[in-house]
């Protein structure tokens, strides 16, 4: 059975995160698997470890049973070391199909946890990454916001947008870029972004295509998704890539990707393209 990983830290993102793996789960009809990662420091002895370790499972299996409830089977894993390295380490072990966590911790130890080792996770998972940081009025994606640079490459990942609008019966809108107004450049991504417009409907996939002028590629992607205005989507999940191609720049996953992360109230699906373990059969719902 296909697994989703939740590192769980107690802060409001991480149970927002959870709430919202929930759903997922229960969509794609997978399992979940709930992670604590206490550090080394908080053991003041090897004499107490395994009492603690107990007691943190228990903590676990209480807040598990919300999803156990609505027929998910959950396993529980505790483990000590940085948050980081021990969430990649169990991804990589149990193969897991999605990561999903929360986009920031509260304060102190939380904050350093759920902050950079969000960013840490989504650059180096060998899966794609759910991020959240906020409790929505409705759980699921109508709403998929696409960004592309359109270079042949990119133009291939459109593939990783289509399985999850398959799974959640989402609207793709695939949106591009441009840093002048210059007409042959606009009428030439117009034509583009139709092309893949297309190649996503004869998929039965509702879909529509929008080119943004903007001079700074990650509030044009952010204020598109959030602001609500007349040439904007409510969007309700951002699939980022966090490899592009040089026509965009090599920064992407240092500036514009930990920029749409850290400045984004929507939440985001980051995919590295190397992630070939995300193709799968999406279940018959």
């Amino acid at each position: 059975m296909n697994k989703i990983l939740v590192p769980i830290d107690y802060s409001k993102s991480s149970l927002i995160a959870y709430e919202e793996a929930i759903v997922i789960a229960k969509q794609l009809k997978h399992d979940l698997v709930l992670l604590f990662v206490h550090e080394t420091s908080l053991f003041q002895s090897n004499d107490y470890s395994d009492v603690i370790e107990s007691g943190l499972k228990l903590k676990l299996k209480e807040l598990g049973k919300t999803a156990e409830k609505q027929g998910l089977k959950v396993d529980y894993l505790v483990r000590s070391g940085k948050p980081h390295k021990i969430i990649l380490e169990v991804s990589s072990h149990i193969k897991a199909k999605f990561i999903v966590m929360g986009g920031h911790g509260e304060t102190g130890f939380q904050e350093k946890l759920m902050g950079s080792t969000t960013t840490k996770i989504v650059g180096q998972a060998n899966c794609p990454v759910f991020t959240f940081k906020m409790k929505r009025k409705h759980t699921g994606f109508d709403e998929i916001i696409l960004p592309l640079d359109l270079s042949k490459e990119t133009k291939q990942k459109v593939k990783y947008a289509m399985e999850i609008a398959k799974a959640f019966n989402s609207t793709i809108t695939v949106c591009s870029v441009l840093y002048n107004a210059r007409l042959d450049a606009k009428i030439k991504l117009e034509s583009q972004l139709e092309e893949v417009e297309e190649k996503i409907k004869s998929k039965n996939i509702s879909c529509r295509s929008k080119l943004l002028i903007a001079d700074y590629l990650p509030k044009a992607i952010i204020d598109f998704a959030e602001s609500g205005g007349i040439n904007a989507v409510q969007g309700d999940l951002i699939l980022l890539m966090t490899q592009q191609e040089k026509s965009i720049g090599e920064y992407l996953i240092g500036s514009f990707a930990s920029k749409i992360l850290n400045s984004s109230k929507t939440p985001i699906l980051s995919i590295c393209p190397t992630q070939s373990n995300f193709i799968y059969s999406i279940p018959t719902m």
